[in-house]
């Protein structure tokens, strides 16, 4: 018994250290592998962190420079997706990383909550916005000032505050001084028509890299600081070789020489109030030895501030080799009197961001029509603080304001707490950052400028932080979740990532539909299988662009005008009206798309205006379109002389006097406004001496048509309708100023049917019949071949009278003073307003009665 107690004490013995050898074994094999997994671990947050700091460098270098050519929207449309684009990798790889350390670590800035409340004011105002739409995506054209751009431009500023190390700062101011340098080079080459481009690179590749030539100036402007900042970091730094010194300093010497022919050339362009404060920021702080370089080279400032004086005292004297682009903004004035007129009915939030386009058409003064350029609409305010004031109201330029007050307070403290000491980095960032908002509130500025506003005061703060001059500030959410809520956090996470997923391929989609478009626009001609499919398959990518739909109901229109052209044994009328419904319910759908937009509604009008002649109840329709146009434009003079000229066509279909009375009386009515908004409108003149004439009103029609002559001396149209006019008052005089008229024209234009036709009937009416019969002669030699054999008969008839009845051709039942070529008018059936002969059109002007051969030639 003892010894098998022995031997079963011994076998435990064994097994226990047996279990305690494997054990321990076991045990350091899972720790070997937890060490791997850990290591792994490490390994792939440090990557995302990587890829972190490549897009912020990528967004840095290529912003300024990155352009397709390709699109519809063009070059800030390209930037802006880049934009996008690069943020969307940083915020993936953001948040994938903090899924792995199970937390989201968030470092805070002084500018934190200015943010969040011009955030949260942006959200209000799309709330009560007139076109939500754009106001959350941005305008076509340039989408940075939607609620999007400013949500983009959030993530960035943290992104760069959150991941931004001193090697990776480096990096980003880096990329931005390559880019600086690609810039300048390739606009000083351009600037000096350097031979050796071809045209077709010229073509493509625009002066500016940024867009503009507005933006151009602003972006070296903001440079400007920066360089002179990196010359002084380069000449500081002893570990960087003697030879390699000088030839990074020489080198951006030469850039900053550069920058000031730039900005010699591009006076204009210029934003020098921005330029000169922060240039002049950048010296005073070196002057008054609160910040102090190396020894030798405070003179590189001085330089530098007394240059851009004399360039500013010079003046706009440019000296480049080459034509350069016309760019117009509001002045401040008319940005004040549209944000003041806003402010009246949209006080807090404004009529939406992005929506501009809106306000200007809608509130701006009718002493803008005095400007040359009173026929374009504006989509951006002379800088974000008058567009602000009209786009987000009150609330929303506190907030802006609010942002820049915080930033500049901040940054003027931080440096002041830099008394005597080497730090020139945080300087030149806080100098290119006041540049950069300078120019955004006070002058129109490119997307890329109002990003860099936005990344650039991120870096500064970093700059501080990373030197050790701030300390860190942080919060931390946790996303290590128990079992309880591990369902809830994963359910999170894949919520996020499939909305960047979605974010990225509606990007992506975004951008290839804005390519089709642009290859439908630049097409040589529209046809049915190249420009109307390409913008159709832009439709089918983005179908939420109200400006494709318009787009393409304008080309369906240019299809049905092609067609209608056409020889009559040719012309498919089923293939006209297809053309046309498709035009009008297009453009339909982008008035639906877009019911506050000018220029979609006045599109509509146009096309109801062109599709009159098939379509029966299409003038009135157009009308209506144009006075829902003008309601959103009411001090449009262009568009209450076509209300005015529709009324007058209106009219030329009725039979009873009393209703077309009625009708002329509402033109005349309309016309009288156009003239009053614009008093150099020559259009205007015209029809309302149209009008006036109608109504037998002939003193005020001869003044009227006068004026518009006067305006527009030589606009033939309006010379022979004057002539006309005399004629038919008919006096002595009358008929002498009118031969005198017809002759001028003749003069200009001696194969002019419709005046030498004119000038027979003049010539017959006075009896001047020999003269009255080389006239006719003229006009059956100048009518074509193809022209209808009726024609040169009646003509032919009217020679004969001539001969053979001399003194009773002016009297043959002719109420009302018609001419005989009224009466071929009625026998033919033609409408005076189908045809118009090419020399004589004007905004497509009705032709006058004596237009009637012509009208008939050009249909043949």
């Amino acid at each position: 018994m003892d010894l098998k107690r022995d031997r079963s004490k011994q076998q435990v013995v064994l097994n226990r250290k047996v279990i305690a050898h494997v054990t321990t074994d076991g045990l350091s094999r899972i720790g070997r592998k937890e060490d791997h997994r850990e290591n792994g671990h490490v390994l792939l947050v440090r990557f995302l962190e990587g890829i972190i700091t490549v897009s912020l460098v990528a967004i840095f270098f290529g912003l300024p420079i990155f352009f397709l050519g390709l699109t519809l929207q063009g070059i800030a449309f390209e930037k802006q997706i880049y934009f996008y684009g690069w943020i969307l990798v940083g915020l993936v790889s953001w948040v994938i990383k903090s899924v792995l350390q199970g937390e989201m670590r968030i470092i805070r800035s002084a500018l934190d909550y200015p943010l969040l409340i011009l955030l949260g004011v942006t959200i209000l105002s799309v709330a009560f916005s007139v076109d939500r739409w754009h106001s959350v995506w941005g305008f076509f054209g340039d989408p940075s000032h939607g609620l999007v751009g400013l949500i983009a431009m959030i993530l960035g500023y943290k992104l760069i505050q959150n991941y931004a190390t001193l090697r990776g700062m480096s990096m980003m101011i880096g990329g931005l001084l390559i880019a600086d340098i690609f810039i300048s080079v390739w606009a000083f080459l351009r600037l000096v028509d350097v031979p050796f481009f071809s045209s077709a690179v010229k073509q493509f590749v625009p002066l500016s890299l940024l867009g503009s030539l507005s933006g151009l100036g602003a972006f070296v402007s903001i440079m400007t600081p920066l360089l002179m900042m990196v010359i002084f970091v380069v000449q500081a730094n002893k570990k960087i070789p003697t030879w390699k010194r000088r030839a990074v300093i020489t080198s951006f010497m030469l850039v900053l020489v550069m920058h000031a022919f730039i900005f010699l050339t591009t006076y204009a362009f210029v934003p020098w109030i921005g330029l000169l404060v922060g240039v002049g920021c950048f010296l005073v702080y070196i002057l008054a030895r609160i910040i102090r370089p190396s020894n030798g080279w405070t003179w590189l400032p001085v330089v530098q501030f007394t240059v851009i004086l004399v360039l500013l005292m010079i003046g706009n004297n440019s000296i480049a080799r080459v034509q350069l682009p016309v760019e117009i903004s509001p002045e401040y004035g008319f940005s004040w009197d549209i944000a003041r007129e806003t402010m009246q009915k949209h006080l807090l939030f404004g009529t939406g961001p992005a929506t501009f386009g809106y306000a200007f058409s809608q509130f701006h003064p009718q002493n803008f029509n005095e400007n040359q350029f009173f026929y374009l609409r504006f989509y951006q305010g002379t800088g974000l603080l008058f567009e602000t004031l009209s786009t987000m109201g009150i609330l929303g330029t506190l907030a802006l304001l609010l942002v820049v007050v915080t930033f500049v307070g901040v940054g003027i403290y931080l440096l002041l707490c830099q008394h005597e000491k080497s730090n020139i980095v945080p300087l030149g960032i806080f100098s290119s950052a006041l540049i950069a908002f300078a120019n955004i509130l006070l002058v129109r500025s490119d997307n890329t400028i109002l990003i860099l506003a936005f990344l650039l005061p991120a870096l500064f703060f970093v700059s501080f932080r990373t030197m050790g001059e701030v300390a860190e500030s942080s919060i931390t959410i946790p996303l290590k979740a128990s079992p309880k809520f591990a369902l809830t956090v994963a359910f999170i996470f894949i919520v996020i990532m499939s909305g960047v997923i979605f974010s990225g391929v509606f990007l992506g989609k975004v951008l290839v539909a804005d390519v089709l478009a642009g290859q439908a626009d630049r097409s040589e001609e529209v046809t049915k299988e190249g420009s109307v499919q390409s913008m159709t398959h832009a439709i089918r990518l983005y179908g939420q662009e109200g400006r494709y739909f318009t787009n393409i109901g304008q080309q369906y229109m240019v299809l049905a005008n092609t067609e209608a052209l056409k020889q009559e044994k040719d012309r498919n009328t089923d293939l006209i009206r297809g053309y046309l419904d498709n035009s009008i319910a297009l453009a339909t759908q982008g008035t639906k798309m877009m019911p506050n937009d000018v220029v979609a509604m006045e599109a509509l009008g146009q096309i109801y205006e062109n599709a009159a002649l098939y379509i029966p109840d299409s003038r009135a329709l157009a009308v209506e379109s144009y006075k829902k146009a003008l309601n959103l434009d009411p001090h449009s003079p262009q568009l209450q002389v076509k209300l005015g000229q529709l009324r007058l066509e209106t009219a030329a279909m009725y039979k009873g006097k009393d209703e077309q009375k009625a009708i002329l009386e509402e033109a005349n009515k309309i016309l009288e406004s156009a003239v009053a908004e614009k008093k150099d409108y020559s259009p205007a003149y015209y029809q309302l001496a149209l009008a006036k004439e109608g109504l037998g009103d002939l003193e005020g029609a001869i003044k009227n048509m006068g004026i518009a002559q006067y305006l527009d001396p030589k606009n033939v149209n309006f010379m022979f309708n004057l002539a006309r006019l005399y004629q038919a008052r008919g006096g002595e005089e009358d008929n002498k100023i009118a031969e005198v008229i017809f002759k001028q024209i003749i003069s200009i234009n001696d194969s002019e049917i419709n005046t030498h036709f004119s000038l027979g009937l003049l010539y017959e009416k006075t009896n001047r019949n020999d003269e009255a019969l080389f006239e006719y002669q003229i006009v059956l030699d100048l009518l074509p071949d193809g022209v209808s054999s009726d024609v040169r008969s009646r003509v032919e008839e009217m020679m004969a009278n001539i001969e053979n009845k001399p003194s009773s051709v002016v009297e043959v039942n002719m109420p009302n003073d018609q001419t005989q070529n009224d009466i071929l008018l009625q026998e033919q059936e033609v409408d005076p307003n189908e045809f118009l002969n090419e020399d004589q059109q004007d905004l497509q002007e009705t032709v006058p009665a004596e237009d009637a051969l012509s009208d008939e030639v050009d249909q043949s």
